[in-house]
């Protein structure tokens, strides 16, 4: 994925899938899905790398905090795997246009879609002291924190 993002950077085609036809077969529970379906890295004119994750079904106080963490930092490092290798390329030869714009390029957006997302309102925390925390109010705050 990272070399045809080298060769054709402005390509909205970086789509991944997560979901292979196995994991329909191998359910874990009746009408099991991966939560995290796939995504698309867009690289925009502003040279700021954008991506857009895709959830068949979302747990928001679960792992809305550690689906933001790691997807942003899925994000950086793809675009950090790219500049490497664009300038491990470089000595072979003077640098493209659109090598050029790889180099320059800075982590953008992050796209959160979701299929379904749900809040649990009893959800039971592991140490006795956080067991009977209102999880409504938290929910609240992760979702000004994404506005």
């Amino acid at each position: 994925m990272i070399a045809r993002f080298i060769k054709q950077p402005a390509t909205r085609a970086m789509v991944f899938s997560l979901i292979e036809a196995e994991d329909l077969n191998i359910k874990r529970r009746p009408s099991y899905v991966p939560c995290l379906s796939g995504g698309q890295f867009k690289l925009n004119q502003d040279n700021s790398l954008d991506l857009k994750a895709t959830f068949s079904t979302h747990d928001i106080l679960g792992s809305g905090w550690s689906d933001i963490y790691y997807l942003r930092k899925l994000q950086m490092e793809f675009l950090k795997k790219a500049q490497e290798e664009v300038l491990a390329q470089k000595g072979e030869g003077a640098l493209t246009t659109a090598s050029k714009r790889i180099l320059d390029a800075k982590p953008g957006k992050l796209y959160l879609n979701f299929s379904r997302a749900f809040i649990d309102t009893n959800k039971l925390f592991r140490r006795p002291e956080y067991r009977r925390v209102k999880t409504l109010p938290l929910c609240k705050k992760l979702i000004s924190a994404l506005n």
